[in-house]
């Protein structure tokens, strides 16, 4: 799916202004951008510091992220049965305790954790029943090239008649452009949440010495690794 007209959202708004849209990329897939630059802007370069600190700014711009929407989408976004909303360690943490609270005004939820650094065959949890489930947050820091979460995808069972909701503070449009492949192909229902999009010419592979390759999101904007900012481990900093 081409979705490059997009690109068009992050390369014409005013970065240093309030910004709301929704556009619908097809019947299956929405995709809600707000952005708020009282919130945002603290993520960017070392403008918070590393730990408690950054956790707690992460899940701010998450939360008026996902209020925003729900504020405009209220009438869209019907949530009648149980939430599961699964993070995606490290970058996701702080994002699901954004998403528990806001959608908790909505709806019974429960949290869980991505399983991806411990068993990829099996990212979601035995808990987690998608049989008592209709509603799936995927709780992630920042979305480059969209793998991550469309490996998620691929293992919802082939049966399931849901809505996915994808949470993120940052997506690339080139995983923006993958997700919704994932979702068309699986015939999902989907609303994707974001605080800003990043166009391709704001994102690119960068090649460390040790050969890994990796792909950065908003360069420009000098956005650091998430996980690395929340948390050097999952078990160091667990907010009350």
């Amino acid at each position: 799916m081409d979705v490059s007209w997009l690109s068009g959202i992050s390369e014409s708004f005013n970065k240093k202004a309030f910004y709301f849209s929704t556009e619908l990329i097809n019947d299956q897939v929405s995709l809600h951008t707000s952005h708020n630059p009282e919130s945002y802007i603290p993520l960017l370069h070392d403008n918070t510091a590393a730990g408690p600190d950054y956790f707690e700014a992460v899940e701010r711009n998450c939360k008026q992220t996902l209020f925003n929407t729900f504020v405009k989408m209220q009438q869209k976004i019907d949530l009648d049965t149980p939430v599961a909303i699964v993070d995606v360690p490290r970058g996701g943490l702080p994002l699901s305790d954004a998403a528990a609270t806001v959608f908790s005004k909505r709806a019974f939820t429960r949290s869980f954790s991505s399983q991806i650094k411990t068993d990829a065959q099996n990212l979601f949890p035995a808990e987690l029943d998608f049989t008592q489930t209709k509603h799936l947050v995927l709780a992630d820091g920042i979305i480059g090239t969209g793998s991550t979460i469309v490996q998620h995808l691929d293992q919802i069972p082939q049966d399931w008649d849901g809505t996915v909701y994808i949470a993120n503070n940052a997506l690339a449009e080139l995983g923006l452009e993958a997700i919704c492949n994932a979702a068309e192909d699986r015939k999902f229902k989907m609303h994707i949440m974001t605080g800003r999009i990043y166009s391709k010419a704001e994102c690119d592979y960068i090649t460390f010495d040790n050969g890994k390759t990796v792909y950065f999101v908003g360069m420009a904007d000098g956005i650091p690794d998430f996980g690395d900012k929340v948390t050097d481990s999952i078990e160091e900093y667990k907010p009350n």
